[in-house]
């Protein structure tokens, strides 16, 4: 008898195919009436495969509303060909739980980030800590400005202060720089708001040291809280515009926030060792490179 095909739909469930039983019954009455022949080799009655079939996709079948694919398996032995039934959707469950794996991972390593408390003032922290000052006049302790830091910020997202920034990103023309110097004399840093770029700068002089570059990203961010203040105030009294927006101040130049930087000023000359204090108290350790500033400094001297 011929081998039997078999074709397997999963690792132990094998679909078998019974021989041809008339095919065979033929061809025994055929051989009755020959004559017999001296012995020789009998030829090879395996049937063989067709190439196409021997690996590869051999058909699809749907069952239940779910579809099979069959794979032909060409290492198997000769004569016996076995194929592997996967289902269609399979690739397609198993991206899905990757996802879901991946999301799980993420959040366990998110949640294992956030159970860590630290001591150090970085920029995202020093916000918090700044902003906590501003509005209750309270630091807040070492884990509420841990649970309280941004820990993921996309590339696209706006950052309203800038710290240790170049003259041309702050000011848009040398009449707005004259109008502010004044206010800085006495400081080894400026603080500008630029409308069109709706950011605060804080710019470094080249005396600048450490605490000075911590005192020029607070009042950086006093210097913000005006600026939005202000921005809340108008926008509320055009409430009843269409799409009330800051457009109006994209025509703005640096000099027409003059009032707000003046003002931030005397805030922050009486506030800022108050600060300090207090941060110190809640265990908190501040540092001009935990707030990672730009190179640029301002010179004093003129050029030869």
């Amino acid at each position: 008898m011929a081998p039997a095909v078999g074709l397997k739909r999963s690792a132990t469930q094998t679909i078998t195919l019974p021989p041809p039983d008339t095919r065979l019954a033929v061809r025994d009455v055929m051989r009755s009436t020959i004559p017999s022949q001296p012995a020789v080799a009998p030829a090879s009655t395996e049937r063989q495969a067709p190439a196409a079939a021997l690996q590869g996709f051999l058909c699809l079948e749907e069952v239940d509303g779910r579809r099979w694919s069959y794979v032909v398996d060409g290492g198997a032995a000769k004569g016996r060909s076995r194929g592997g039934a996967v289902p269609a959707g399979a690739a397609v469950r198993a991206v899905t739980s990757f996802a879901f794996l991946s999301c799980g991972y993420l959040l366990s390593s998110y949640q294992e980030v956030r159970s860590v408390v630290l001591n150090t003032l970085n920029r995202a922290r020093f916000t918090v800590a700044v902003d906590s000052f501003i509005k209750t006049g309270h630091i807040p302790s070492l884990k509420e400005g841990n649970s309280q830091e941004t820990i993921f910020n996309p590339p696209w997202r706006h950052e309203p202060v800038a710290i240790g920034s170049r003259f041309g990103e702050a000011f848009q023309e040398p009449a707005s720089f004259l109008a502010i110097r004044p206010l800085f004399e006495d400081e080894r840093y400026m603080v500008t708001y630029n409308p069109t770029k709706d950011k605060v700068y804080a710019l470094l002089k080249d005396q600048a040291k450490s605490d000075d570059i911590i005192k020029a990203a607070f009042h950086a961010h006093v210097l913000l809280h005006f600026i939005n203040a202000s921005h809340a105030r108008r926008l509320k009294q055009k409430q009843k515009q269409a799409n009330p927006d800051r457009s109006e101040y994209l025509y703005s130049r640096n000099m027409d926030f003059l009032a707000h930087i003046a003002e931030s000023c005397k805030i922050v000359s009486s506030s800022y060792g108050t600060f300090k204090k207090k941060a110190r108290e809640q265990g908190w350790i501040m540092s001009e490179s935990l707030l990672n500033p730009g190179k640029a400094r301002l010179c004093a001297a003129k050029p030869q």
